[in-house]
């Protein structure tokens, strides 16, 4: 009998022993799956964070980061910084070009010349140039004389030639039609000569020494042609009428012309 009751004595401990551990607050059960992710977790390696956005959008996607990946990417990307559409570098451009005087209001000065430029660069060029003109009287002439009994003291410019160097800080394109343009604008300035009514005789002052200075716009419609327009200012010292006194004359033109490049096109250089 003392026996059997030690037995049941011992079940009943057994039996009560989870109870007991549960009430005070142990766990006993060994079995804990989620506590021992969350500390594997916690003890891996915090990842680096991510290099760029397409990184970023292949760790969301799962996609692996091999090579093939990224030259594909590369490769179609849209550049910030694209090719000039008309390149000038090492090229000849020949200008035929009209004129017309804006300035005065009683001879206007109307002619035509001719301008070579040879571009060291896109942005640099320098410009041999010659323009021969012709003298038109306005009917401000005849009113000056006859109402005002005014006498009028004009420089007969005939001809005028130098050399400029021309700059290009701004260029760009535009959209016309199905066709790509491409436009720059230039600014120009040098040293010559002008020949006037006073330069032979019976004068003979010879060539007046001038210098220049304008800006201009290019439209360039093809590889080998482009429609430029500019208006330049032309100074040069001359005495009109036979004067003992020589004055500065001042010239303002607007010129108009097709420029031709040679060679006909151009290719890119690779860097």
């Amino acid at each position: 009998m003392r026996t059997l009751a030690s037995m049941a004595a011992s079940l009943l401990l057994f039996g009560a022993s989870p109870a007991l551990a549960q009430g005070l607050g142990l766990d006993l059960s060994g079995d804990a799956p989620e506590n021992s992710t969350e500390t594997e977790a916690a003890q891996a390696p915090a990842q680096p964070p991510p290099a760029s956005a397409e990184e970023l959008a292949r760790q969301q996607a799962g996609r692996p980061d091999d090579g093939v990946e990224r030259a594909v990417t590369q490769d179609d990307r849209v550049k910030a910084v694209q090719r000039k559409h008309f390149l000038k570098r090492n090229r000849l451009e020949v200008v035929p070009s009209f004129a017309i005087s804006l300035n005065d209001a009683f001879y206007s000065k109307v002619g035509g010349g001719i301008a070579a430029n040879w571009h060291f660069a896109d942005s640099l060029a320098l410009s041999l140039h010659y323009e021969k003109f012709g003298i038109a009287q306005t009917d401000n002439v005849r009113i000056a004389k006859r109402e005002l009994k005014s006498l009028l003291l004009s420089s007969k410019l005939d001809w005028t030639a130098g050399a400029d160097m021309v700059w290009t800080p701004i260029y760009g394109k535009l959209a016309w039609g199905n066709t790509i343009v491409a436009y720059d604008l230039f600014l120009l300035s040098g040293v010559g000569v002008a020949w006037s009514q006073t330069s032979g005789s019976p004068v003979d002052d010879g060539a007046h020494p001038a210098v220049d200075i304008g800006i201009g716009q290019r439209f360039a419609m093809f590889d080998f042609m482009a429609f430029e327009f500019w208006v330049k200012q032309l100074l040069y010292a001359d005495r009109p009428q036979d004067r003992q006194i020589s004055e500065i004359q001042k010239v303002l033109t607007l010129n108009v012309g097709l420029s031709f490049w040679l060679p006909g096109s151009f290719t890119y250089e690779n860097p």
